[in-house]
């Protein structure tokens, strides 16, 4: 007799099936990326049953559920990655895999609907649980409870190195690429959240997943994307305040303000800042900032009195030497940016100068902040001399293109509306307008 030959795996077979139905649809890599919002690389991996940024995982979901309606697959991809999940899970829980595999999906049409543990009643209400189905639930409910007890230790590890990695990173990424790398990582923190029961790894898994939260936030905020900023800020609160994490909490706080400074809602944000300064729990790593934020927002809501207050708070506070996971740095160019920003709002004589001792201190490539200094610059400038001030915005707005920021366009055009009132022939305001109307 004859062994029968061993049964693809369910990875295999997925991959099998991806890149049948890519070679069906005769297009190229860079054709289908475009066309789900992707790129080349991480469609390619996808088609391998792979992560580009790590071949050892499944590609994610939001990914798979694009290529199946892309390719035509009416659900059939879907099932071949849930598929491989399962059995991911089983191996990485130390469990045996039914005989002959998981689900024999290749040739079957599916629903496209994602399956949980948890619909095992409705699917049997629709004549749908096969004994292979039936097999692969409880084996789901196994791994689930193995999982939930003993996370991988290196994917926690991982994730966990992923927040450093995009501190390190966030402002020399390119946006799109920034937001499917957040959009994986969070999905992947999501899922061991959910699955996790012991409370120590919860505090940890929670700690991880608001990190990646506040970053997908912190970039619907630089990306003008208001849904995304709004939505994962109160998901990364939440997460803060599950994991005690008060680096995070403060971060979430410095990011609110900033949302709210940006909507011209200046009260609340000085009050975000304020109520984040006063926790005794504050972080030291993120006081600098919330003063800052504080301040400036102080400033615009015109109390200057408390503006100056809390300049001496950001000023006195002691500086980070390392970047950590979440707010940025806040370094002494910061220090040098705040200030004047600060003195800008308030109209203080000495704004002008402080923006262009900041100015000198950025690097070129330090163009979000640098753009900002030019902003500060042109609020300086909004009433002594309307013409270099709107020239400043304009500046901003071209320092920006390298990284473009909602924010840094906000700040423009708040300066050319103060500037349209009062000078709305001068050629420099002119010029300034036509440079926001096509960003």
């Amino acid at each position: 007799m004859h062994d029968d030959p061993p049964s693809p795996s369910a990875r295999e077979a997925f991959a099998a099936l991806a890149d049948r139905l890519f070679k069906q649809q005769d297009r190229s890599f860079t054709e289908l990326a475009d066309a789900i919002g992707s790129n080349r690389y991480a469609v390619s991996a996808a088609i391998r049953g792979q992560q580009n940024a790590n071949p050892k995982l499944l590609p994610v979901r939001h990914v798979v559920r694009d290529l199946d309606n892309e390719l035509g697959a009416d659900g059939q991809l879907i099932r071949a990655w849930q598929a491989a999940k399962l059995e991911a899970a089983a191996r990485d829980a130390g469990l045996d895999l039914p005989r002959g595999g998981l689900l024999p999906i290749l040739e079957r049409t599916v629903i496209t609907e994602e399956v949980s543990t948890t619909d095992r009643r409705a699917l049997l209400r629709l004549g749908a649980a096969t004994p292979a189905i039936a097999a692969a639930l409880s084996l789901a409910e196994r791994a689930s409870l193995a999982m939930s007890t003993t996370p991988a230790e290196w994917t926690l590890t991982r994730l966990e190195e992923g927040t450093t990695t995009i501190a390190e990173t966030y402002w020399s990424t390119p946006q799109d690429k920034l937001l499917g790398a957040l959009l994986s990582c969070w999905e992947q923190s999501e899922e061991i959240a959910q699955a996790t029961r012991q409370p120590e790894t919860q505090a940890r898994v929670a700690g991880i997943a608001g990190q990646y939260a506040y970053y997908l936030a912190r970039l619907g905020y630089h990306t003008g994307d208001r849904e995304l900023a709004a939505g994962f800020a109160t998901v990364a609160e939440q997460y803060a305040a599950h994991a005690g994490d008060s680096l995070l909490a403060g971060s979430v706080a410095g990011l609110r303000s900033c949302i709210a400074f940006n909507a011209g809602r200046y009260t609340q944000a000085a009050r975000f800042a304020q109520n984040a300064i006063r926790q005794p729990e504050v972080d030291p790593y993120v006081l600098p900032r919330l003063a800052a934020y504080a301040a400036v927002a102080e400033g615009a809501g015109n109390r200057p009195d408390r503006a100056r207050q809390a300049l001496e708070v950001m000023q006195e506070a002691p500086l980070a030497v390392k970047r950590r996971a979440g707010a940025a740095l806040f370094d002494p160019e910061e220090k040098h940016l705040y200030t004047a920003l600060t003195l800008a709002e308030i109209n203080d004589p000495d704004a002008e100068p402080a923006a262009y001792d900041a100015i000198e201190i950025y690097k070129p490539y330090d163009t979000q902040s640098r753009s900002v200094t030019w902003c500060a610059l042109a609020l300086a400038l909004r009433t002594t001399d309307p013409g270099r001030a709107a020239e400043a915005a304009s500046q901003a707005l071209t320092v920006s293109e390298a990284w473009p920021s909602a924010p840094v366009v906000t700040r423009a055009s708040r300066v050319h509306v103060e500037l349209t009132k009062d000078h709305p022939d001068l050629r420099e305001v002119a010029a300034l307008g036509q440079r926001l109307a096509e960003v």
